[in-house]
């Protein structure tokens, strides 16, 4: 039962949450949670740590990474877009609909 209403709780989080974020985003968040989850019963309660383990850690270290550098480059894309854009208008190159 206590299961049960913890799951329901990190339900009405994740929903709440995606409000903030996006839900690509909370699935990476979720991917490194599950990673540390792992590693942290390892540290913890000794669990071995086998080849798979070793090497899913691996891709969801690089998986994070390239999806952080994606999204700041994707950022960087609409700044220098905007910037063009606010550039032309100010030069009158280009009307405002």
């Amino acid at each position: 039962l206590l299961n049960g209403v913890f799951f329901h709780f990190q339900s009405i989080s994740a929903y709440v949450l995606m409000d903030y974020i996006s839900p690509v985003t909370h699935s990476v968040a979720n991917t490194v949670k599950r990673a540390f989850l792992i590693w942290l019963s390892v540290i913890l309660f000794g669990n071995p740590v086998t080849f798979f383990s070793g090497l899913g850690t691996i891709i969801v270290t690089i998986g994070v990474l390239l999806y952080t550098k994606a999204k700041e480059h994707d950022q960087h894309r609409m700044e220098m877009r905007e910037k063009y854009r606010m550039d032309l208008l100010d030069n009158g190159l280009v009307r405002q609909l």
